[in-house]
């Protein structure tokens, strides 16, 4: 009765306690406390299928998740469509990083993903330079609603936020980071555009999540553009 989802999360659990339990033998037999390394040898992971939760909203469903934001928490959605940021990168941005290089976002090493420079589209850049007015260079562009930096209470904003424009429960923050790709892969941006937007260090996962997509705009593409060959073939079409 589990959903994809929910097995997959036991399982993620299940070896992370696998894991702890290997290092705790292994530990114990490098100090000689038990005989044998069998324990820890026998501990075995299980497979497990990382794929994330891809939900990817439409124009309608941001616009109706947009108006149910709260001001502050508005800005941090709109800022995560225009850019694909993750929400550490898009807290810790600064007016320093808009427009530090070009026409876009200098975003700052997060995680494992080294720094980065976004482009963005000329919407994004005018919203983005309004939320730096009357600012100084070291100043967050985003703040909550609090007037603090942004860092895990947009959880449950988020939350609300999703549910009162009827949107799919499972949605969360990063979604719109799925959104933010999956809209520029349908109209055929190359997924190594794609995959350097989000700073990946390669195409493999944006390949992944979104090849699909990338395979639907291809098909799209050869059946409006091939030019007819044949008048009998074409109204058999």
């Amino acid at each position: 009765t589990l959903t994809s989802d929910e097995l997959r999360r036991r399982k993620r659990t299940f070896n992370s306690l696998v894991t702890i339990l290997r290092m705790a033998f292994r530990h114990a037999w490098d100090n000689a406390a038990i005989q044998s390394e069998r324990p820890w040898r026998c501990l075995k992971r299980i497979p497990v299928n990382h794929s994330p939760r891809t939900i990817f909203l439409d124009r309608d469903e941001c616009s109706r998740l947009v108006d149910s934001c709260t001001p502050a928490l508005r800005d941090l959605v709109l800022a995560a469509l225009y850019s694909g940021g993750r929400i550490g990168e898009l807290g810790t941005l600064r007016v320093d990083d808009v427009g530090k290089q070009g026409f876009g976002l200098h975003i700052g090493a997060f995680k494992r993903s080294p720094a980065r420079f976004v482009f963005l589209p000329d919407e994004g850049m005018a919203f983005f330079l309004s939320r730096c007015e009357g600012k100084s260079a070291q100043d967050f562009v985003l703040l909550s609603d609090m007037g603090k930096p942004w860092r895990r209470q947009h959880t449950q904003l988020f939350r609300r936020a999703v549910a009162k424009a009827v949107l799919p429960r499972a949605l969360v923050f990063h979604g719109l980071r799925h959104t933010y790709a999956s809209d520029l892969v349908r109209v055929g941006v190359p997924i190594e555009v794609v995959a350097k937007q989000l700073g990946h260090a390669n195409s493999m996962t944006v390949s992944n999540t979104y090849g699909q997509l990338a395979e639907q705009f291809r098909e799209e593409q050869i059946r409006r553009h091939f030019h007819p060959l044949s008048s009998e073939h074409l109204e058999e079409m």
